[in-house]
């Protein structure tokens, strides 16, 4: 009963060991959940929707009640997730790390905090920093000018000490950063709906 190639099996049914693909595929596992009664795949009798909905809710019984209200809108818009398979997968990466220690209060719910963590995982905090701030956890920031400010508080200590570091921080400070957030505000003026 099934496609006939080499895979991992999935599940055994009435004709035989299945494959996902061909389980999906038939039929077999589309049925009404346990816990919503909505007609899906499931596994182990529960769709997606509701695993991804436990899994949340382990989440926040895991984190202390503080940093669970705190990350509340967070944790609902992940519970909401248009592909709960997708964002079921997302718990399994690495990049998840930054969310995790946002609920074990290892790294603060702000920006500053999220600063900090981006230095090992960029890419991971710039998705949950964009999540945080979609959800309104955190508030927007031009977030350009803030890596420009993080990389020029570095790059001026690279020049020795004197006349042209205050010369190269003045310039970077008052011309370069006042332009770059000049800049970003056309943009944002251009971008909005009349």
């Amino acid at each position: 009963m099934g496609c006939g190639q080499r895979r991992v099996a999935h599940r055994h049914g009435a004709g035989g060991i299945l494959c996902q693909t061909c389980d999906i595929k038939h039929g077999y596992t589309m049925r009404a959940c346990e816990r919503c009664g909505q007609i899906a795949p499931l596994v182990r009798g529960v769709c997606a929707a509701c695993q991804l909905a436990a899994r949340v809710d382990q989440l926040a019984a895991a984190a202390g009640a503080e940093i669970a209200g705190t990350l509340a809108p967070l944790l609902r818009d992940l519970t909401r997730a248009e592909n709960p398979r997708s964002m079921m997968r997302w718990f399994c990466c690495p990049g998840f790390a930054i969310t995790r220690g946002l609920l074990a209060g290892e790294i603060p719910i702000s920006h500053a905090g999220l600063d900090e963590a981006a230095v090992e995982a960029a890419n991971a905090v710039a998705f949950v920093r964009a999540k945080l701030v979609i959800s309104g956890v955190v508030e927007p920031r031009d977030e350009a000018s803030a890596r420009f400010a993080a990389w020029h508080a570095t790059a001026v200590l690279q020049v020795a000490p004197g006349a042209d570091r205050a010369h190269l921080r003045a310039y970077a400070t008052w011309h370069v950063a006042n332009q770059l957030a000049q800049t970003v505000r056309r943009r944002g003026e251009a971008s909005r709906p009349r």
